[in-house]
């Protein structure tokens, strides 16, 4: 089976938008995107038939058929406009009937991209990743889907999905992609009726040395032996064992000026709470988690 004759067995028994016919056969050509690669298909074809239906040999009725199925079934204008031209009459379509394989959430890719400006206000970041979660019904659709037109050289829902929403967001935002280790990446829940955007926001981490020139101060907090951290009158219900540590003299100020959610104190090596640090000081790593500013000004906190 050739390509075309693909094409016209799947617009028999299924209505599929331009970027989902473009992404069943995503392998085939280089330097082009699935919407382009289908509308392209589907141009390709008009011409040959158009050529097959001028030539008036014995493929000329199949020519009509085809041509009928284009812009019937493929709601193809310029397949639309041959039949006008050459006096072929054809239903005109009015059917509001979406995608079958995307519901035409491709087609509405700058809704999607709006809705993860929206939770990305008011956050710092200088590139970004996407990322998808696909409901089992979408899935298991285009598995069907495939399986029954033996379709071979396809890309899947989530990297076309993936991609898009993602060239959208960097366009608006003027924000790269970056697929090892993001700022930001914002997952999409999704199935055919509704969307839920997460954000994962990587943890900024501040590399520095302390000095601890008084003894009886822990390097990071600990919850209170009695009580274990609920509070009671042996740690006048604070939770702690010790009033202070390294840990909470340090990280407060951190938090405060990168508007994180939390803090974790990572120390080089372990301190005895009766010993002090003099000298150049011992390393530490501050992570701070979901942090809404990632540009710190480390001598005005210093």
């Amino acid at each position: 089976m050739t390509l075309f004759e693909k094409v016209i067995e799947i617009y028999r028994e299924f209505y599929i938008c331009l970027h989902c016919l473009g992404r069943m056969f995503s392998l085939l050509g280089t330097d082009t995107t699935n919407y382009d690669r289908g509308k392209s298909l589907l141009l390709a074809m008009t011409m040959e038939n158009h050529r097959v239906y001028l030539s008036r040999n014995e493929s000329h009725e199949d020519a009509i058929s085809n041509l009928e199925i284009l812009a019937e079934k493929a709601r193809f204008n310029p397949a639309q406009s041959v039949l006008h031209k050459e006096g072929i009459r054809h239903d005109i379509i009015t059917s509001t009937e979406k995608c079958h394989l995307c519901n035409d959430i491709f087609n509405n890719v700058p809704t999607y991209a709006k809705i993860a400006i929206k939770n990305l206000a008011n956050l710092e970041f200088k590139n970004i990743l996407i990322g998808t979660a696909l409901a089992s019904q979408i899935v298991n659709r285009e598995d069907s889907f495939k399986a029954e037109f033996n379709l071979l050289d396809s890309e899947s829902f989530k990297n076309h999905f993936n991609r898009e929403v993602g060239k959208e967001l960097s366009s608006i935002l003027e924000k790269p992609p970056e697929f090892s280790n993001p700022d930001i990446t914002v997952i999409y829940t999704l199935d055919f009726a509704t969307s839920e955007v997460n954000l994962v926001i990587r943890s900024l981490f501040i590399k520095g040395r302390y000095n601890k020139f008084v003894r009886g101060i822990p390097q990071t907090h600990w919850d209170c032996r009695a009580c274990r951290g609920k509070g009671c009158k042996s740690c006048d219900f604070t939770g702690k064992q010790y009033q202070t540590s390294v840990e909470e003299l340090i990280n407060p100020e951190f938090v405060k000026e990168a508007k994180a959610e939390s803090s974790k104190f990572h120390g080089a090596g372990r301190e005895d709470i009766d010993v002090r640090m003099l000298g150049k000081g011992r390393p530490f790593v501050l992570e701070l988690k979901n942090p809404k500013i990632r540009t710190l000004d480390l001598e005005k906190i210093q």
